[in-house]
């Protein structure tokens, strides 16, 4: 049986999105933080910087960032980094019992939240658990994914249980999210964008 890293459409499935028409880049106070790719592959991010091994310091980006982990349940907004145009948002995403946090690109024309295959083997996903499907891009392309349902998807302090979602390989360099959130789980509340501070402000 194929891994989830073996199952790949041709070419290149995601590109990073560019919210037109969404957003006006304002700015606000920031903090740094430190991003750098382990030897899995896998994108890091350390808000210190000895905090990147050495040997990865070579090709570690210095980012400006707010704060993101600061969300709490007690709060009715979400800190998110605003970079290039792109909204990154902090989330918890759980399956059969495994737990863990991640940063996901917002992804207002993705009908269906996605998950890299890196994200889905470290949570345990196998191929033998998912589905075939399609799954809509924010370009309006329908590509073949395999899909399952994941415990939560929690982006604090919102959260839908058992969501939908697609699970696709990546090609090209590694990219600074694992996901993408997608319309299934923002069409669930209300909320509103504001760039400036850099917060998801959900409207009771």
């Amino acid at each position: 049986m194929p891994s989830l890293r073996q199952y790949a459409t041709t070419g290149s499935l995601v590109t990073l999105l560019v919210l037109r028409g969404l957003l006006e880049y304002g700015e606000s106070a920031h903090a740094e933080f430190f991003q750098y790719t382990d030897s899995d592959g896998t994108v890091v991010f350390v808000d210190e910087a000895d905090k990147v091994p050495n040997r990865y310091w070579k090709e570690a980006i210095l980012r400006q960032a707010s704060n993101a982990a600061e969300s709490t349940s007690k709060s009715r907004n979400t800190r998110v980094t605003v970079t290039d145009n792109k909204v990154y948002v902090p989330v918890t995403v759980s399956y059969r019992g495994k737990t863990l946090k991640t940063w996901f690109l917002l992804d207002t024309g993705a009908s269906v939240t996605i998950i890299s295959a890196t994200l889905a083997e470290k949570l345990g996903i196998q191929t033998a658990d998912t589905t075939p499907g399609v799954t809509r891009v924010a370009d309006g392309r329908s590509i073949q994914s395999l899909r399952t349902n994941l415990n939560f998807l929690s982006v604090d302090p919102k959260t839908v249980n058992n969501i939908d979602v697609g699970i696709l390989q990546v090609s090209g360099p590694p990219l600074p999210f694992e996901g993408w959130l997608g319309m299934n789980f923002l069409a669930e509340f209300r909320h509103q964008l504001d760039v400036t501070s850099q917060t998801i402000k959900w409207i009771e």
